[in-house]
């Protein structure tokens, strides 16, 4: 058995089968993890665990490792776990059951309970991201407790009143995803998203949220707009019944460098319904049939565009808000009929 050994502030130094006082050292313990010690510190570092195959099945038997298997399999395990997707494939969910109250992936939405962390991965470098597909009318994953970060994937169906797609009750990071096709079950409510992050720190960088009969995102974490961040993501063309049509925050939250367009519904605004935004260089464009078109709430619009946008009452804005080197034009009320 070897040692690495590395300084205290994580740097590798050399390869050896002995330890020196005073140093950091990492050991490896088992084909699956390590064990890195620091004084009277310890964490464990695991392997990342690959999916071998696309198929929906729960059998220790039949040699090969699904994804609900893999989740199932990061959630026994001590400490952060990555797993990895396949380029290009499907993987769809189609054992369907299962609830909230039995969270161990035998069926339904995929489980990620793990205290120490899940994140489920594609290759950044892979010409097509692998597909996580919902059949069953339930979310396709919820993140219960440690950090839930997904990665250079696309997520495709659900149903849920709360996360049609995503329910994350703990941290959130979302980075190069396209997640649409999501619904918000049978009985719409104030946080219908189909992304629906309860917790913070949340971080939605270069994604993609769209298409769904849902809320876009809603982001419920008490905080600051430090600790929920959208950042060069798009958010369009999702129809909702709640309360904001692509994005709905009770709480403050960033959104940089992203656009919030072609969404509609929304009992407060068609676009961005938010108390606290912080909008920088984004655009929130062609939203409409919110009681306001574009933004309500409480924001600071700073190098952005707020265009096109139709409502109800208001077309652009409703609430308290500051513009700053924005534009803000072209936008319109119009009258709801009933059919």
């Amino acid at each position: 058995m070897g040692t690495l050994v590395v300084s205290p502030d994580g740097e590798l130094i050399e390869r050896t089968r002995r330890s020196f006082g005073g140093v950091v050292a990492v050991t490896v313990m088992t084909a699956t993890a390590w064990t890195v010690t620091a004084g009277s510190a310890s964490a464990v570092v695991n392997l990342p665990i690959v999916v071998t195959t696309p198929a929906d099945v729960v059998d220790a038997s039949d040699g090969v490792l699904s994804l609900r298997e893999a989740v199932a399999q990061a959630n026994a395990a001590v400490g952060p776990d990555t797993i990895r997707l396949a380029d290009g494939l499907t993987y769809d969910l189609m054992i369907c059951g299962g609830s909230l109250a039995t969270p161990d992936n035998s069926a339904g939405d995929l489980d990620a309970t793990d205290a120490g962390g899940i994140t489920i991965a594609g290759d950044p470098a892979a010409v097509s991201a692998p597909t996580i597909h919902q059949t069953c009318p339930q979310r396709v994953i919820w993140g219960a407790a440690g950090l839930l970060v997904l990665s250079h994937v696309d997520l495709t169906g659900g149903s849920s009143a709360d996360g049609g797609s995503i329910l994350a009750t703990g941290p959130l990071t979302l980075d190069h995803v396209d997640e649409s096709g999501a619904t918000n079950g049978i009985f719409p409510g104030d946080y219908d998203g189909a992304v629906s992050a309860h917790s913070d720190p949340v971080s939605i960088v270069d994604s993609t949220i769209h298409d769904n009969v849902a809320t876009g995102i809603y982001l419920g974490s008490v905080g600051t707009p430090v600790n929920s961040v959208i950042r060069r993501t798009s958010v369009g063309d999702n129809v909702s019944h709640g309360i904001g049509g692509g994005i709905y925050s009770p709480n403050p939250f960033t959104l940089d460098q992203s656009e919030v367009t072609g969404n509609s519904g929304g009992r407060l605004a068609a676009g961005v319904a938010a108390f606290g935004a912080d909008i920088t260089a984004s655009t929130i464009s062609g939203n409409h049939d919110g009681v306001a078109g574009g933004v309500a709430g409480a924001f600071t619009l700073t190098d952005s565009q707020l265009t096109d946008n139709a409502g109800s009452t208001y077309g652009g804005a409703l609430g308290s808000f500051s513009v700053v080197r924005s534009t803000v034009a072209q936008n319109h009320t119009i009258t709801l009929v009933a059919v």
